[in-house]
């Protein structure tokens, strides 16, 4: 004989939250976290920030002071100030002195400023380009950071220039060759307001799914976060901001902190710099060029590749880089005496962003 037996369905989350037990606020919010990486980025597992050298420590292109800018600058490694048509910015790259707390293990920071506008339209932005359209594609992400007003008293930016982008937020952008899709905005919030003192922000999106959407041919789509975009309403006005985190789910965990070394190796696929490419040798009579090879870290795509002068050419002439790819590249130069000692000693900057 075969008994049936039918029980009505419970939802065991709901069940456990009303037990009479103690489960403090990490419990409460592991119960509340409605995905299994949500309840990664609660327990630390595996890596959490979508962002590289979110605590601006990075700086291989060696920045320091105040600068003004009217075009794309990029300032700490992967961390750029994006513009449309004619502004005119003020922008610093600096550190937290030691002892400083009102950032929790703040390293480095970025100032930056809009001087002039000239048009409705025109805006200044930070942001940084996530390598591939598809990250976190049809998911819920988080965005934290800390930020304050460097301007005397507090303001908030509304980004009037492109009302769809909010003053914050997400966009798809589905690269170049064949017929890619064209941008998809996912904002976070349409303005922001920021006091003089030191506050983290926590805000949540979701990231559309790439259902319909065709991805271009060369390689350059990316998800780009834009944050605190300034316009021409907001001329004057002067930002300080740092510890940006981007994590799936819909919970700000605190800040994750990684070593400087593999912050450093996550940049490096896109930028490297090179202070000095050493070599040297005695030519045989006759024999007036030199190649040697460099194997670099392996980068994004092959990069674009800029002299770097260190010194005074010894006995040799530059003539080019050659056979470059993602991992390697050869300089070229020219002996100017043959049958006599040379001593190369001149440095290069490999280039693949975005």
């Amino acid at each position: 004989m075969v008994v049936k037996v039918s029980k009505p369905e419970i939802n065991v989350r709901e069940k456990i939250s009303e037990l009479d037990k103690p489960s403090g606020t990490a419990g409460q919010a592991m119960l509340a976290a409605e995905t299994p990486q949500e309840q990664q980025a609660l327990v630390g597992v595996g890596r959490r920030n979508l962002l590289i050298n979110g605590n601006m420590e990075v700086n291989q292109r060696g920045y320091a002071g105040s600068y003004t800018s009217t075009g794309f600058q990029y300032t700490v490694d992967r961390w750029a100030l994006g513009k449309n048509d004619a502004v005119n910015f003020t922008w610093e790259v600096d550190t937290f002195s030691d002892g400083f707390t009102g950032v929790p293990n703040g390293r480095g920071l970025i100032q930056y400023g809009l001087n002039s506008a000239g048009s409705g339209t025109d805006f200044v932005r930070l942001e940084q380009r996530i390598e591939n359209v598809k990250t976190a594609a049809g998911q819920h992400v988080t965005l934290s950071f800390w930020a304050r007003s460097a301007t005397g008293s507090a303001f908030t930016l509304n980004h009037t220039a492109v009302p769809a982008a909010g003053a914050l937020g997400l966009m798809q952008y589905f690269g170049t060759g064949g017929s890619p899709s064209g941008i998809v905005y996912a904002p976070f919030a349409s303005s922001i307001t920021l006091s003089t003192e030191w506050t983290k922000y926590t805000y949540t999106t979701f990231v559309p799914d790439l259902s319909g959407k065709t991805i271009g041919t060369s390689g350059a789509d990316h998800l780009r976060l834009y944050v605190c975009n300034m316009d021409n309403d907001d001329v004057g006005k002067t930002i300080q901001i740092t510890q940006l985190q981007l994590e799936i789910g819909k919970v700000a965990t605190p800040f994750e902190h990684r070593s400087y070394g593999e912050e450093l190796a996550l940049c490096q696929r896109y930028y490297q710099y090179v202070e000095r490419a050493r070599g040297s040798g005695n030519r045989d009579a006759g024999q007036n060029t030199c190649a040697f090879s460099h194997r670099i870290p392996e980068m994004r795509a092959s990069p674009t590749m800029t002299r770097v002068v260190a010194g005074s050419p010894y006995n040799w002439n530059f003539t080019q880089f050659a056979n470059v790819n993602k991992s390697h590249v050869a300089v070229l130069i020219e002996i100017i005496t043959t049958d006599a000692y040379w001593y190369y000693n001149d440095g290069y900057t490999a280039d693949a962003e975005l």
